[in-house]
């Protein structure tokens, strides 16, 4: 007999469904993996003077690399072509690039660290903010944090939910805030040559906040685009860069060498941490 807590989302029957991707919460004994909620560790902002020589660094102190987004508010000190002006975008980890690029983070067991290269000669601040979560990408380490006096805590398998303070040993808690996603869906873009283009949300009545964009290109690949970052199609016919969101759109800039198609399929997921 299967046991376990499933909250379905609106519309969904829970006693039937079983696409995990109609749920807020699953968690089952006859699953064959434990469908985790990522668990917020830290959320913070800095305005960020740039330097060539000098990384704003970010102490974290959990022991292994974890699960983090990092975004800023993008002023294109440096005029690059192609690219949004004064909009929030996804910083990309660091790339290999012909050019230095405005900016980019990498991450270590023990701190972030940002790299602010835009507009170093007029040395003017950029602001960004992050989220950092208690989810382990590399490396194992233990934790524990101080759990209020009534929670509601379902544990991984194996598991023990009456001991354990171990964050990762969670499928959720109560005491730790996962990221809620305001709206997730798909988008045809039609392109007809190298420049902008918008997908609307329709989320008008919030200010920006963090989400994620996946493009899939004619090749039949699919990649994650990050804000300045040049992300290429596997076959290097496309290359897709100033990916941003405002309170009406999310856009980007697309540069096309080749290939054939005329639309790309997009997905994105707009989360309800403000920007």
């Amino acid at each position: 007999m299967a046991y376990g807590i499933k909250v379905s989302l609106p519309g969904y029957d829970a006693d039937t469904d079983t696409n995990l991707d109609h749920f807020a919460l699953w968690a089952s004994s006859d699953d064959t993996s434990d469908s985790v909620l990522i668990k917020e560790f830290a959320r913070g902002s800095h305005d960020v003077t740039p330097s060539y020589t000098t990384a704003y660094e970010i102490t974290h102190g959990l022991g292994y690399i974890p699960l983090f987004f990092v975004y800023c508010y993008y002023q294109n000190l440096n005029s690059l072509i192609g690219v949004p002006t004064d909009k929030w975008v996804q910083v990309p980890h660091i790339q290999m690039t012909a050019s230095i690029p405005p900016f980019y983070i990498y991450a270590d067991t023990d701190k972030i660290y940002i790299w602010n290269f835009d507009g170093v000669a007029a040395g003017t601040e950029t602001e960004f903010k992050w989220y950092i979560f208690y989810d382990e990408v590399v490396g194992t380490d233990t934790n524990t944090i101080t759990e209020s006096d009534y929670v509601i805590k379902v544990s991984k398998d194996g598991e023990d939910a009456s001991t354990s303070t171990d964050p990762n040993d969670y499928i959720f808690h109560s005491d730790l805030n996962t990221f809620k996603i305001l709206k997730e869906a798909t988008s045809s873009v039609t392109y007809s040559s190298d420049g902008a283009y918008t997908i609307a949300h329709g989320l008008s009545s919030y200010s920006p906040t963090s989400f994620l964009l996946y493009l899939e290109f004619p090749d039949g690949y699919s990649v994650m685009c990050n804000g300045i970052g040049r992300t290429a199609s596997r076959d290097g016919n496309f290359v897709v860069t100033g990916v941003y969101i405002d309170s009406t759109n999310v856009g980007f800039y697309l540069s096309r060498s080749g290939g054939s198609g005329t639309a790309l399929k997009a997905k994105y997921l707009i989360f309800e941490t403000p920007l």
